[in-house]
């Protein structure tokens, strides 16, 4: 599935994926919203692909999902995929439920309820 997500005030489309750990953006991802990154070292395994190490991470970043905003740290990885990657770690945060049969995730979070148009294709 798929969902637009806000990321310093540019608007990307993001692959959602249930196994995944963290907010991952790809490298190209990163240089085109000119995130300021830190160095950080791990290792991460996105769907469909090899376990890669990460190449840093982006903190406090500013996050827009439907109308939920906050702030959250973004991993820098090396995939050709997708450009960015929301897990089920950071629904699971903001009290997010993925209705995969009716093409939404709710959010739930206190600090911003709203519903967020999926998609099972990369153009929504």
């Amino acid at each position: 599935m798929f969902a637009d997500i806000t990321v310093e005030g540019k608007k990307l489309t993001a692959l959602v994926d249930i196994g995944a750990s963290d907010l991952f953006a790809s490298v190209e991802t990163t240089k085109m919203l000119r995130l300021d990154t830190k160095a950080k070292a791990s290792h991460m395994k996105v769907v469909d692909s090899k376990e890669v190490p990460t190449l840093g991470i982006a903190i406090n970043m500013d996050v827009r999902l439907g109308e939920w905003v906050g702030k959250k740290s973004i991993e820098v990885i090396p995939v050709d995929d997708y450009d960015f990657v929301i897990s089920l770690d950071i629904l699971d945060h903001i009290n997010a439920t993925v209705a995969s049969f009716s093409n939404y995730i709710v959010i739930l979070d206190p600090r911003g309820q709203c519903v967020v148009l999926v998609s099972t294709s990369h153009n929504l």
